[in-house]
């Protein structure tokens, strides 16, 4: 390659790089490689972050195309041999994929990793859930004569259960405060490794845990009692079924 064409194209990640306030234009590197063109940026899938690239000349040996269809089309293996033959029986086809079959490939450990998490997530509240509700139907069951009796002298059924609630807030909220301590102690020792993963943009995620914590807790605390609000408070005080 001579001299006049060892040029190339930057992306603009590049070009804010080695020039954040002028033009790159005509700048070399990479001894002597001569930008003559900017490019916008594309993002990888599967990578987070967009890289700094420069793109030259393919060598003529190397003929590649990347061919856009219409929305709904789509172009075979065979479709594009033929296409080529009629062109020149001198071409031939070396290699031939697809942007989708490569989107995929490259998607396939993020989606497998997203698609575990939240089976696990969700598999995690539903035991919580269960063990949760054991603990608390074996608790109504010893207080019974309680609710009995707070039944057989004109208590409501949300009465009950605004009490058993109240009752059980209080280890509710300190599960959650020493879980925000310990976040924030983790972040704050460990800030430089959990930076990528600990953002201002969980909070939405965070209160929607927070929420679902609460609604499992109140499903928990209600259940149990439904065979005692249910039914008449001469039930609950002779411990009948």
């Amino acid at each position: 390659m001579g001299e006049n064409n060892r040029v190339a194209i930057i992306n603009d990640v590049f070009a804010q790089r080695i020039s954040p306030k002028g033009s790159v234009i005509g700048m070399k590197f990479n001894g002597g490689l001569r930008v003559i063109g900017v490019a916008k940026s594309i993002n990888i899938p599967g990578r987070e972050n967009i890289a700094a690239r420069f793109y030259m000349p393919a060598s003529l040996a190397r003929n590649m195309l990347l061919i856009k269809t219409k929305k709904g089309q789509e172009l075979s293996r065979t479709e594009l041999i033929s296409t080529l033959k009629e062109v020149s029986h001198s071409l031939s086809l070396f290699s031939f994929s697809s942007l989708t079959e490569y989107k995929n490939e490259r998607l396939f450990a993020p989606m497998t990793t997203a698609i575990t998490t939240v089976v696990l997530a969700f598999l995690t509240l539903f035991l919580s859930a269960l063990g949760l509700y054991g603990i608390l139907s074996y608790s109504s069951q010893m207080r019974r004569f309680e609710i009995g009796t707070r039944l057989a002298i004109g208590a409501k059924g949300k009465d009950i259960v605004t009490l058993i609630f109240k009752d059980n807030s209080g280890a509710i909220i300190s599960g959650i405060i020493i879980s925000v301590l310990l976040l924030l102690g983790l972040y704050l020792g460990f800030s430089d490794s959990l930076i990528e993963y600990v953002s201002i943009e969980l909070i939405p995620l965070y209160m929607m845990t927070l929420a679902s914590i609460s609604l499992i807790s109140l499903f928990a605390c209600y259940m149990p009692l439904r065979q005692y609000i249910n039914k008449p408070a001469i039930h609950s005080l002779r411990g009948s079924d």
